[in-house]
């Protein structure tokens, strides 16, 4: 998993485009190009739009579960990609996620059945009213699911509701983003109707990604490890760009924090992939924080000081 991660930070890297995840600043833009934004990643699109084509109710359970393990993977500090991995899980996260579903829709359905039933508008307006809230509140809980993959995260409908009301804006722009999708993706029916499989798999990660988003830095689910794994790299290369030189003492003292703090950064990121810390290739520059300590101590003249006294 972590050759994968690898091999496709150094596709996006080498090709000058910044690997997306869940701390990149939401819009259409990044949330469009999430999915396909590696070699890897389209191979999964792929994956999943095969598995609808071939076992479709079994197919979007698994793509369910896939989008979970996607977010979980990202949330921990990880790659999203590869998530086609242990079928089991797959198929356990989709059909948890999908109960919730049911249970938030399940007031919407029955009023649906007996307005149909009794050929009754108001039980039509009814329903309806109550699908649109159901809905709503649904991504307010697979992000916190997808954290700890705790099923009691799901089935609670009003703890998913207070979520949303708090995602304020952001969520609804998320909301944005998703129906944008979701109306580019029927496109794929041009493709002969098979596009549409692609198309639509692409839609719901666009989706699942958005509001994985939001809800992932408003109440801080994600792992920062993952997120600023590559600013270490933009920060040392900004600094060696630019005309600081000398030894760490000498920098202005907020750069002396900043360069201390990226270069601890370093470290944390090569020992959380298992690697030895000298692997983080940490600037011999950046010491500790004694250099600072030693750097803003005041200094007096021997002559300074004598005068202070004979005052």
């Amino acid at each position: 998993m972590l050759m994968s991660e690898k091999t496709t930070n150094n596709a996006l890297q080498s090709s000058g485009k910044a690997p997306i995840h869940l701390q990149t600043p939401l819009s259409l833009r990044t949330s469009f190009r999430f999915p396909l934004q590696s070699k890897l990643s389209k191979r999964e699109v792929a994956i999943g739009a095969l598995w609808i084509l071939f076992l479709p109710p079994i197919g979007w359970i698994l793509n369910m579960g896939h989008r979970i393990m996607m977010v979980h993977n990202m949330q921990n500090g990880g790659s999203a990609w590869p998530a086609w991995t242990n079928y089991g899980q797959l198929l356990k996260h989709g059909f948890l996620t999908f109960l919730g579903m049911v249970e938030y829709h399940a007031p919407s359905v029955i009023c649906g059945y007996f307005a149909w039933r009794n050929d009754s508008m108001a039980l039509h307006l009814l329903s309806i009213a109550l699908w649109i809230p159901a809905t709503v509140a649904v991504p307010g809980y697979m992000s916190h699911y997808c954290k700890k993959l705790d099923p009691r995260e799901i089935f609670d409908p009003m703890r998913a509701m207070r979520r949303v009301i708090e995602g304020g804006a952001a969520y609804w722009k998320a909301w944005g983003i998703a129906l944008s999708a979701m109306l580019l993706s029927f496109l794929g029916l041009l493709g002969l109707g098979v596009g549409f499989y692609f198309t639509s798999v692409w839609f719901w990660q666009v989706a699942g990604f958005s509001f994985a988003s939001v809800f992932s830095q408003k109440f801080e689910l994600a792992s920062q490890t993952a997120a600023t794994a590559s600013e270490p790299s933009k920060f040392i290369a900004s600094i060696e760009s630019s005309r600081i030189s000398g030894p760490l003492d000498s920098w202005p003292f907020d750069i002396q924090e900043a360069a201390i703090s990226t270069n601890s950064a370093r470290t944390d990121v090569a020992k959380t992939k298992g690697a030895e810390p000298k692997a983080a290739k940490a600037d011999p520059r950046f010491s500790t924080k004694q250099n600072i300590k030693n750097s803003t101590k005041p200094t007096h003249s021997a002559n300074s000081v004598n005068s202070a006294n004979s005052d």
